[in-house]
C-alpha cells in the first residue's frame, strides 16, 4: 500500500462495495460491510503504515549515501596503499644502488683512478674513497629519512581512512537493522489490516462469494468480444496467479520458486505476458495509463487506490462485475475482490500493443 525500499507498494486499502457499471456487468457486486469501529482501527493503521514508509523511506537514502561513501573511502584506501608500495620499492632499489656502489668502490672493485677521476673535494685516492661513501651514506640517509616520511604520512592516512571505514561499516550495520525493524512493523500493520478486511479474509462467505464471481467473470471476459484480446491475455496471465502469496516487492510468477507479487508487480508482470509495457510502482502505472469514467469501466482497466494523500499506493486489475484481481497485503495471496469506495482514485486504460 506504502512506499518502501524497494520502490513497490504493499496492498491496498480494506475491501468495502461499490458498484461499477460495465458493459459486461451482469451480476451486482459481493456487498462487504464494516462496522464504525473497524473503519477508525483501519485509518488508524492506514496512517501507521504510512508513517512506517516514510522511515523506510528515510532509511534506505540514507543506507544508498553511506554506501556511496563507503566506496569512495574503499577506492582511496587502494590508492594509498598503492603509494606505499611505489615508495617501498623506490626506497629499495635507491638502497641497493647506493649501497653496491660504496661497497664497490671500498673494497676496490672498482680502478681508484675511476674514483679519483671524479671531482671530489680531495685529489688523494684514500680520501676521496672515504668522502664517497661518506656521500653514498648521506644519500641513503636522506633517501630513508625522505621514504620514512612519506610512510608515516601515508599510514596516518590510511589509518584515517581505516577508521572512517569501520565507522561507516557500523552506520551501514545499524541502517541494515532499522529497516528490517521497520519492515517487521509494516508488516504486522498490514497484517492486522488484512484481517479487518473481510472482502481478503478467506474465513468469511464475502471472501468465498468475492472468489467465484470473479473467476466467472474472468470466464466472461474470455469469450466477450468488447475485451481487446490484450487485455484478455493480461487478465489471463494474472489470474494464472491466483493464490499466489503476497511478497513486499515480489514481480515474480509461479512455477519459479518462492513466487510472490505485490500489487503493481503483478499488474506489471500480467500486462507485460499481453505485451502491454507498464513502469513499476502504482503511481508510476496510474500515469502511465489513461483516465476513464467508472461508469465506462471495461474489464482489463485498472482501479488505482490511495491512502488520502495525493499519491497512488495500491493498484488492482478490473475483471468485469464489480469485482477486481489483486496482490492484497502482507499475509493474503493474490485473490479477488469486490471494489471498495474507501480511498478509490479512478479507473485508467492501458495503452494497448500497435497490431
Amino acid at each position: 500500500m506504502f512506499a518502501n525500499p524497494a520502490g513497490a507498494e504493499p496492498g491496498g486499502p480494506p475491501p468495502t462495495s461499490v458498484a461499477v457499471s460495465s458493459t459486461t456487468t451482469t451480476t451486482a457486486p459481493v456487498p462487504v460491510t464494516l462496522t464504525p469501529a473497524q473503519v477508525q482501527q483501519m485509518s488508524a493503521l492506514q496512517a501507521q503504515i504510512t508513517q512506517t514508509g516514510a522511515v523506510l523511506d528515510q532509511l534506505a537514502e540514507t543506507f544508498e549515501t553511506d554506501s556511496a561513501q563507503l566506496g569512495t573511502l574503499q577506492q582511496h584506501e587502494t590508492s594509498i596503499r598503492a603509494q606505499v608500495a611505489v615508495t617501498q620499492r623506490k626506497v629499495a632499489a635507491a638502497r641497493l644502488r647506493l649501497r653496491t656502489d660504496a661497497l664497490i668502490a671500498y673494497m676496490g672493485g672498482v680502478p681508484l683512478t675511476n674514483i679519483t677521476a671524479v671531482p671530489f673535494s680531495s685529489t688523494n685516492a684514500a680520501a676521496a674513497t672515504s668522502e664517497y661513501q661518506q656521500v653514498a651514506i648521506a644519500n641513503t640517509a636522506a633517501v630513508a629519512a625522505a621514504y620514512e616520511s612519506a610512510a608515516r604520512t601515508l599510514a596516518a592516512q590510511d589509518a584515517t581512512l581505516v577508521a572512517t571505514e569501520t565507522k561507516v561499516r557500523t552506520e551501514l550495520t545499524q541502517i541494515a537493522q532499522a529497516q528490517q525493524s521497520a519492515v517487521v512493523a509494516a508488516a504486522t500493520q498490514q497484517a492486522s489490516l488484512a484481517s479487518l478486511s473481510t472482502g481478503n479474509d478467506p474465513s468469511v462467505p464475502a471472501y468465498l462469494a468475492a472468489q467465484s464471481a470473479g473467476a466467472e467473470a474472468v470466464d466472461t471476459d474470455k469469450t466477450s468480444s468488447p475485451v481487446p484480446p490484450a487485455l484478455n491475455a493480461a487478465i489471463w496471465a494474472a489470474a494464472s496467479q491466483v493464490g499466489v502469496p503476497y511478497v513486499w516487492g515480489g514481480e515474480t510468477p509461479l512455477p519459479a520458486a518462492g513466487a510472490g507479487f505485490d500489487c503493481s508487480g503483478l499488474v506489471q508482470w500480467a500486462y507485460g505476458q499481453a505485451g502491454i509495457a507498464l513502469p513499476r510502482t502504482a503511481q508510476e502505472q496510474y500515469e502511465a495509463v489513461t483516465p476513464v469514467p467508472a461508469a465506462q469501466a471495461q474489464p482489463g482497466d485498472l482501479v488505482f487506490w490511495n491512502d488520502g494523500t495525493t499519491s497512488v499506493q495500491h493498484v488492482a486489475i478490473y475483471v468485469g462485475t464489480g469485482i477486481v484481481l489483486e496482490a492484497p497485503s502482507t499475509g493474503s495471496v493474490v485473490s479477488y475482490a469486490p471494489i471498495w469506495p474507501s480511498g478509490l482514485v479512478g479507473f485508467g486504460v492501458p495503452t494497448l500493443p500497435a497490431t
